[in-house]
């Protein structure tokens, strides 16, 4: 079955999947190298948005498509923010783990431990950082929120 695409959808498809789409792909690339993980929430987000350009392919109408690239963008940019915030938490949840343990062996080894100011004031900035990012992922902020 050939199906025709308006122009306004074409320019729409091209716009979705230009510089937005090029910096997902690179973000969620980049927290699965760094975590040394697979990234099944971006990979999850782009199936999705590959649901919603399909959709928009086969829309009995031009509004019907658009809507359906509009879904496709916002899928697009989660891919991107869901994956930087989870290897960031990923990140700091690993971090806290080996701090409590240094603490551990420095206690046992009867060290001096660690300064817990610093590491009190490193960990809120790091807090800070996280809730600034996820209260910007949903605007237009998005790339600042990475």
């Amino acid at each position: 079955m050939t199906k025709s695409i308006s122009p306004q959808v074409q320019q729409k498809l091209i716009e979705v999947l230009s510089e937005n789409y090029d910096y997902a792909t690179y973000v969620v690339t980049y927290a699965e190298i760094k975590s040394l993980e697979f990234n099944y929430t971006g990979m999850a987000e782009f199936r999705d948005a590959l649901t919603h350009v399909k959709r928009a392919i086969y829309a009995e109408n031009e509004d019907l498509a658009l809507d359906e690239l509009n879904s496709t963008f916002e899928h697009i940019r989660r891919a991107a923010v869901e994956s930087m915030q989870e290897y960031i938490e990923s990140k700091y949840t690993h971090i806290r783990k080996r701090i409590y343990l240094s603490k551990l062996k420095s206690i046992l080894a009867r060290y001096k431990t660690p300064d817990k100011k610093v590491i009190t004031n490193l960990e809120a900035i790091i807090k800070e950082n996280l809730f600034y990012g996820r209260e910007a992922k949903p605007r237009k902020e998005w790339k600042e929120a990475i």
